[in-house]
C-alpha cells in the first residue's frame, strides 16, 4: 500500500504528503521521504516581515472534508517537520502561523484539529528542546539594565515576562532597546509602542493588519448604448461611466465633485471581529446614506456611514489583501484633513492599524 501511495504522490493532496512523509520517516527510508518534503515545499509562502510559514493548500474545491482540514494540513506538516528539522527557519514560522490563526483564542475550529495542533506544537517543544531551557534574560535599555529574568523547565508558563515603561522613563530622542541571553533555549520577544505624536503628517503603521487609503476623483464619461426596445428597435441608452483619477495630498477639487474612498486591507492572518473606520474630512458628504453589507468574494463588511466617519464591519476577515469602496460629495469650501482610516480588532486590542491622513481643499 505504501508503493501505491508513494506512486500516487502527485495527486495526493498536501494533508495525505505529509501522512506519507511521517510514514516514511518512521520507516527509514530518507531518499522517498525527502522527495515527498520537496513536493510539499512547492506550496510553501513565507512572510518575513511577519515571520510566519505556511502552506497555500490551493483546496477550494474540497475545504469541507477533512483532508482539506487548513489546521490539520499544517498540524501534520508540523510534525514531519519538527521530525525532520526541528531547528529549521521554516519550522518555527510554521508553530507561529498555527498559533495566530486559532480561531476562537483557546482553540481552533472544532476539538479534533485543536487536538492536532496541540500534538503538533508539543512535537515541536520536545525536538527542538524548547521545552527545558536554562537561561538568563537581561533587559537592557540605552546599555542600563531593566530587569533579569531566569527561565527555566519549572516557570516555563509562569515567569513574569512583561516590562512596561511610560511617562518619563521614555525621554524625548532615540532609545535602544537591548535583549541579552545566557545559557541554552530559544528567546521569543515582542515590543509594543503607544505615542501621542506632534507630527503635521501622520504615517501609516501596521504589522499583522494594514490599511491603506487611496482617495480618486470621479471624472464623468457620456457613453451611449444602442439596445432593443420592447418593439425591438434599435434604441440609445445613455451609460453612467466614471474614469478614476487619483488625488495626491493637497489636492483641489470643485464643490459638486465626486470621489471614491478605497480602503486596500491586507491581513497576514485569518482574523474575526474586526472594525474598519475611515475618519471623513468635513466638507464632504457619503452619497450613499444607508447601512448596508458591501463587498463581495470571499468576505462581506457591514457599511455604516456617520457624521464623521465611515465604518465597515468585518465578522471574518481572510488572509490575503481585500478591497473596499465608497463615495463622497465634495461640498462646502474649504481646506481640509482627513484623520487616518483606523483599523481595530474586537476581541484583540493590540492588533490596530492605520492609513496616512490627507489633505484635500475644495473650492468654490
Amino acid at each position: 500500500m505504501l508503493d501505491f501511495l508513494y506512486q500516487d504522490r502527485v495527486d495526493l493532496p498536501i494533508y495525505a504528503k505529509s501522512l506519507l512523509g511521517l510514514e516514511l520517516h518512521r520507516l527509514a527510508d530518507q531518499k522517498r521521504r525527502d522527495e515527498v518534503m520537496k513536493m510539499i515545499s512547492q506550496f510553501i509562502k513565507r512572510d518575513e516581515e511577519n515571520q510566519t510559514v505556511y502552506l497555500d493548500l490551493q483546496n477550494n474545491g474540497y475545504w469541507w472534508y477533512w483532508y482539506g482540514s487548513e489546521v490539520e494540513a499544517h498540524a501534520w506538516y508540523l510534525k514531519l517537520l519538527a521530525a525532520v528539522k526541528p531547528q529549521d527557519a521554516d519550522t518555527r514560522g510554521l508553530v507561529k502561523y498555527l498559533v495566530n490563526n486559532r480561531k476562537n483564542s483557546t482553540y481552533w475550529e472544532s476539538t479534533r484539529d485543536t487536538a492536532f495542533a496541540i500534538e503538533a506544537i508539543a512535537s515541536y517543544f520536545k525536538a527542538s528542546g524548547e521545552r527545558a531551557p536554562e537561561m538568563e534574560v537581561d533587559v537592557m535599555m540605552d546599555g542600563k539594565s531593566l530587569r533579569k529574568v531566569s527561565i527555566n523547565r519549572e516557570n516555563l508558563f509562569t515567569y513574569d515576562g512583561t516590562i512596561s515603561l511610560a511617562g518619563e522613563a521614555v525621554t524625548t530622542g532615540k532609545h535602544e532597546i537591548e535583549l541579552k541571553r545566557s545559557g541554552k533555549g530559544t528567546l521569543y520577544a515582542n515590543a509594543y509602542l503607544e505615542v501621542f505624536t506632534l507630527e503635521d503628517k501622520l504615517r501609516a503603521a501596521g504589522l499583522e493588519v494594514k490599511v491603506t487609503r487611496n482617495i480618486s476623483k470621479l471624472i464623468a464619461l457620456e457613453k451611449e448604448n444602442q439596445v432593443p426596445d420592447a418593439k425591438g428597435q434599435i434604441a440609445k441608452q445613455q451609460e453612467e461611466r466614471f474614469q478614476r483619477e487619483p488625488l495626491a495630498d493637497g489636492a483641489k477639487l470643485a464643490s459638486g465633485d465626486r470621489i471614491e474612498v478605497e480602503l486596500v486591507l491586507e491581513s497576514k492572518n485569518d482574523y474575526e471581529y474586526l472594525l474598519f473606520s475611515d475618519q471623513k474630512a468635513a466638507g464632504f458628504e457619503a452619497l450613499d446614506a444607508l447601512s448596508g453589507y458591501v463587498g463581495g468574494g470571499n468576505f462581506n463588511a457591514y457599511m455604516e456611514p456617520r457624521d464623521q466617519s465611515v465604518d465597515f464591519f468585518i465578522r471574518a476577515l481572510p488572509r490575503g489583501t481585500h478591497t473596499l469602496r465608497y463615495q463622497l460629495r465634495a461640498e462646502a469650501p474649504g481646506i481640509y484633513k482627513a484623520l487616518p482610516a483606523m483599523a481595530t480588532a474586537m476581541y484583540a486590542p493590540e492588533l490596530r492599524a492605520n492609513s496616512e491622513d490627507a489633505r484635500l481643499e475644495i473650492l468654490k
